[in-house]
């Protein structure tokens, strides 16, 4: 009777322990998929903006003397970063 019991709970262990239904595992990863996507668009987006405020072209002159100013300029919002989580508008 005990082994029986014992197997009945070795049975219900290795199941909860099993991994996610292959369902949820393929939402999961094209999840992810998609977010490393967005995140990398991102970061492109923010070298290039990066690259364009150092050439300074298409800038106007208030947008290049922030860049030249602050390295963390960013010429869209106008807005530079004063300490991680902190941005300041340019007033140059």
């Amino acid at each position: 009777m005990k082994a029986l019991f014992a197997a009945i709970a070795l049975a219900l262990c290795v199941g909860i322990g099993s991994p996610a239904p292959a369902a949820a595992q393929d939402w999961l990863g094209s999840h992810l998929q998609a977010q490393r996507h967005d995140n990398l668009r991102r970061h492109q987006q923010r070298i290039r903006e990066q690259r364009q405020a150092r050439s300074g072209r298409g800038l106007s002159a208030h947008q290049k003397a922030c860049a030249r100013r602050y390295r963390s300029y960013n010429p869209r919002t106008d807005r530079y970063t004063v300490r991680p989580g902190v941005t300041a508008r340019c007033r140059l």
